[in-house]
């Protein structure tokens, strides 16, 4: 028995448990949580910049021309007729297309300039309408 009991006193010399240093896992979680904002934020960054970049790129006066007559709501108004005549001056360069706008510009002199025209016709209007599709 005795021997028994010495045994279990040779045991009684454990020592307590050590604190090792070093990181813990908080430290550690925190490290990767702010790495991943980090990136998470230049991606941010980035993606915003391009973004407004994209935007700044100015359109060409043709551009901008054969937006407005995308645009264009084709009804028998005066302002219609102005802004039609306008842009298409500056979209056409095809030759037959020219004559083609020619066409239709002598046909809305009549309804431009004078006060009180009557309103276009829809055959001039759906002239108008057609030679938009053809310029797309």
């Amino acid at each position: 028995m005795k021997k028994v009991v010495n045994d279990l006193d040779k045991l009684k010399d454990i020592k307590p448990p050590v604190e090792v240093t070093g990181y813990s896992y908080n430290e550690l979680f925190m490290i990767v949580g702010a790495t991943i904002l980090a990136l998470v934020l230049v991606a941010l960054i980035v993606y915003l910049f391009t973004k407004r970049h994209k935007k700044r790129v100015k359109l060409t006066r043709e551009q901008k021309a054969l937006k407005a007559l995308k645009e264009l709501k084709i009804e028998p108004s005066k302002e219609m007729l102005y802004t039609f005549s306008e842009n298409a001056k500056i979209v056409t360069k095809d030759e037959d297309k020219k004559a083609r706008l020619e066409n239709i510009l002598q046909k809305l002199e009549a309804f431009k300039y004078n006060p009180n025209a009557p309103k276009p016709s829809n055959e001039i209007l759906q002239e108008i309408r057609e030679f938009i599709k053809d310029i797309k």
